[in-house]
């Protein structure tokens, strides 16, 4: 915080991320009796997340100041889902949730972000910034499905600084 240009941040944070994919029409049944069912398939990610970025600031005004983020993360993923979803003509029929086991335990990946922070006392700013990170391995090791996650969100809070 206070009046420096560059700075350094990390901390720790819980992510959830998830996906779906396009649905897919399925037949089952035998040659007399054939079933067409909607299967829709959705993966979920639950990671813990330590990010280490550079913060470079630029005063825009006497309590007011705008900065660009650049770094890493580290992300450990503490379980990973897919729960597949059976609709016949647009009611659930079927619901299965299974859990993933392939996949990195680890990942890592770029963070970005904008930001803007204003003083509200000697010792407390408010800050807002949208944020842009890009995982460098996917979730999970199924070629079908794998996907290079990233992350488009706004971050907001107060930082206390020891001055």
């Amino acid at each position: 915080g206070g009046d420096s240009k560059v700075n350094f941040s990390t901390g720790i944070n819980y992510q959830r991320t998830s996906y779906r994919v396009r649905p897919l029409d399925i037949a089952v049944g035998d040659e007399q009796l054939v079933e067409v069912f909607e299967q829709r398939q959705q993966f979920d990610f639950h990671n813990i997340e330590v990010p280490f970025a550079l913060h470079f600031y630029q005063d825009v005004a006497e309590q007011h100041r705008v900065y660009f983020k650049l770094g890493m993360a580290v992300l450990y993923h503490i379980g990973r889902n897919q729960t597949t979803s059976l609709f016949q003509e647009g009611t659930l029929r079927e619901q299965n949730t299974t859990k993933i086991n392939s996949g990195a335990d680890l990942n890592t990946g770029l963070v970005m972000g904008l930001g803007y922070e204003t003083k509200i006392s000697q010792r407390l700013e408010l800050f807002v910034e949208p944020v842009f990170r890009y995982y460098l391995r996917s979730h999970f090791d199924d070629d079908r499905f794998g996907r290079q996650p990233y992350l488009l969100g706004v971050s907001a809070g107060i930082k206390l600084s020891e001055n």
